[in-house]
């Protein structure tokens, strides 16, 4: 766990301190977890020093080269946008700053950097093969291959003996309760290929579970 030593001054434009405070917001890691590895995670991506009566101000972060955001780029790039408040807390000016190897890092002398690193690149495979939950309206091109596919909080449509996720029709003439003898349609419509059952969908009513044959 690799931590630099901050350091700076606060003074007014006539050379007297003055009351103020510097903050440290730790950025780009996305939409990951910064962690340093093998030690912690990073979830506390904002600190404050505040300065003395004398505007001194010192404080110990994280190193950027300790961090990895999660990405896929290499070296790590998270870096901190350092703010600069007046005694009302008013931030006079934010730039950004990276801090690397051993440290001490004195602000009073360093500077800022001249760009900014790309943002992170998503490390989709441990997004894609982790559990996650998707909200709202999504759209997903292109072949999906589901392996089980669960619906939670949908409430089932049950009525003369038909269940459905919506509006449902019958399929051909059958009724509930009755043994499946035939691989014909009936009267109603139907899949083309009726005796072959390719998978099945699972919902739970009631605490029970039911599982429907899905033909094609």
């Amino acid at each position: 766990m690799a931590l630099i030593t901050v350091s700076g001054h606060l003074f007014d434009p006539s050379g007297a301190p003055t009351a103020g405070s510097v903050t440290f917001q730790l950025a780009n890691f996305g939409a990951n977890i910064p962690r340093v590895i093998g030690t912690n995670a990073v979830v506390a991506t904002f600190v404050t020093f505040t300065a003395t009566t004398a505007g001194v101000w010192s404080g110990t972060i994280q190193g950027n080269d300790t961090i990895d955001p999660g990405s896929t780029q290499s070296p790590p790039t998270t870096y901190y946008i350092v703010s600069f408040r007046d005694a009302a807390n008013n931030v006079i000016r934010a730039l950004p700053f990276q801090f690397t190897g051993a440290g001490p890092a004195n602000l009073d002398t360093q500077g800022p950097m001249n760009s900014v690193p790309l943002p992170v690149t998503p490390n989709n495979a441990a997004l894609l093969a982790s559990n996650n939950t998707f909200s709202g309206s999504n759209t997903f091109q292109g072949t999906t291959t589901v392996g089980t596919f669960a619906l939670t909080n949908v409430t089932p449509i049950v009525s003369s003996g038909q269940v459905g996720l919506g509006t449902t029709s019958g399929f051909g003439n059958g009724a509930a309760g009755t043994a499946v003898t035939t691989t014909l349609k009936g009267t109603g419509s139907g899949p083309t290929t009726p005796q072959t059952v390719v998978n099945y969908l699972e919902i739970n009513i009631a605490g029970t579970n039911y599982w429907i044959p899905l033909v094609q």
